[in-house]
Order: C-alpha cells, then structure tokens, then sequence
C-alpha cells in the first residue's frame, strides 16, 4: 500500500495551528505524509498603489517560509515525519483543489475557523471543497485533542451505497486503531421494530464484515439535531458524515442551529464523499 497523504491548509491562526497538530498525531500514527499548504492573494497583501507585486510576492514567500519553519519547530516533532511545505498565490479552495489534484491526497484536515483570507470553515471555502473533491475532508474544532480514534460514529441513513471504495480510509482507521465503529440512524418513527432494526444492516454488513461495529437507532424528527444531541451524550473520537448530493451534510453545515453547536464541539468531523 502506498503512503497516505494528508494536506492540511493553513493560514497560520490558532485555529488553523490546533488542525495542524492534530494532523501531525494522526499522521505519525498511521504513518502518513504531510503537505502544509498555505495560500495568499496578491491584491490584498499590497499596502500602497507604488508596490509591486513582485517585490511583495518575495516579501510574502519569505514571510511565509519563516512561518513554516516556526510550525516545523513547534509542531513537527512529534516523530520523523515525511512533510513538506507548499505556498500558493490564489483563492484558497483554488489552491487546495489543485494541491489535492497534484498530490493525490488521501485526507484533508482543516481547522474550524481562521482570522484571514482562509474565512471560517462553514463558509463557502469548505462546503467547495467538500462538494467538489472526491477524498474525505477532516474538520478539527479548536479544542480538539488527539488521543486516537478508539470510538467512530457514522451517521448513516441506510440508503443503498453505490461504491464503497471511498470508505477505504475508514475502514483503515478502524483497523488501525482497533476502533468501535458505532453505525448511528436518526429516524422519526416512535417505535423501530426489530424486525425493522434486521433489515437495515444488510447494506453495510457485508462490508464491514469482521470490523467491530453495533447499530444505534435514534428517534428525532430533525436529522441534523439528532446527530448532534447524540454526540454530545455520548462519548465518540470521530463523527462521520456520507456526502450525497442534498443530503443530511448540507443540512448539518447550513442550520445555523447546528453550525453553532458543531463550532463549539471538541469532536472532529471527517466527511466522505460517496
């Protein structure tokens, strides 16, 4: 198997920091290589009309390569890490889209909010990017603290699955960490039968096949409220949210209800694209 990449974006805000140490865990866990990206734009770096901007590229480049030199001091010694550093002139999902392509990333990790141009993570930089790359995004809220993946709740609405290959990172943290996988459905019938609670498995069982995994079946009229009422009850490493077009995700990253709550969680969300 080859070396799993992870690009982490960052424009060097706590918040941002706190996503690159996270990375940094995982990463010598699962011995993977890192790409610390960061991506600037021209026009707002420019403090006078008289500048030009190329002697404010240069100016910005240097800047910038002291930054990644303090994250590698700071940051970078958690193990002897396979990392590098990239900088990009541009919009930041223009960049990261591009480093995904070029670098055949596996995962991205991003923090939940920033103090530049990268904006907070609910805005319209992350829902691109999830919307249009085919690995999993990784949200990381300020306050999360890397201890293993040793619980994982999937949110799952048991519709049909058309390809399971993008669910290879999964399956390779639950192996890796010998991780409980807890399969979580918000459904709004006032009783799930158990005869219901024998049809729904199937679709994913045969998948999963040995990997440790129960079912939790959860009534709540709203989806997105169901998800977040039960993590906060209960204790879990990792949400898992199934991106299918105009599902569930949308709903969890727009209500402006749920939005706040998720930005004041400590659970890191990773987002799978079917």
């Amino acid at each position: 198997m080859r070396e799993r990449v992870i690009l982490i974006p960052t424009d060097f805000s706590k918040n941002s920091e706190a996503a690159v140490r996270f990375a940094v865990k995982l990463a010598c866990d699962i011995k993977a290589k890192i790409i610390v990206l960061h991506a600037y734009r021209l026009l707002q770096t420019l403090k006078t009309a008289n500048q030009s901007p190329f002697s404010v590229k240069e100016q910005w480049d240097k800047a910038t390569e002291k930054k990644f030199e303090k994250l590698k001091k700071e940051i970078l010694i958690e193990c002897e890490l396979n990392y590098k550093f990239e900088s990009d002139v541009g919009f930041a999902a223009d960049a990261i889209l591009s480093a995904i392509n070029t670098n055949e990333v596996d995962l991205v990790i991003m923090g939940t909010s920033g103090e530049g141009s990268w904006g907070g993570v609910f805005g319209s930089t992350t829902l691109k990017i999830i919307s249009k790359v085919s690995c999993p995004v990784m949200v990381v809220p300020p306050k999360a603290i890397y201890s293993g993946l040793d619980q994982i709740t999937f949110a799952y609405d048991f519709k049909e699955v058309k390809s399971f290959s993008k669910f290879s990172l999964l399956v390779e943290f639950i192996r890796r960490f010998n991780s409980h996988l807890e399969i979580l459905n918000i459904n709004n019938k006032a009783v799930i039968s158990d005869e219901d609670q024998d049809d729904y498995p199937y679709l994913i069982d045969n998948y999963l096949n040995d990997l440790d995994h129960t079912y939790s079946f959860i009534r709540n009229e709203s989806v997105p409220e169901g998800i977040l009422d039960h993590i906060r009850k209960n204790s879990t490493d990792l949400l898992v949210l199934l991106k299918r077009d105009h599902n569930l995700y949308e709903k969890v990253f727009t209500s402006s209800v749920t939005k706040k709550v998720v930005l004041n969680t400590e659970l890191p969300l990773m987002v799978l694209r079917e």
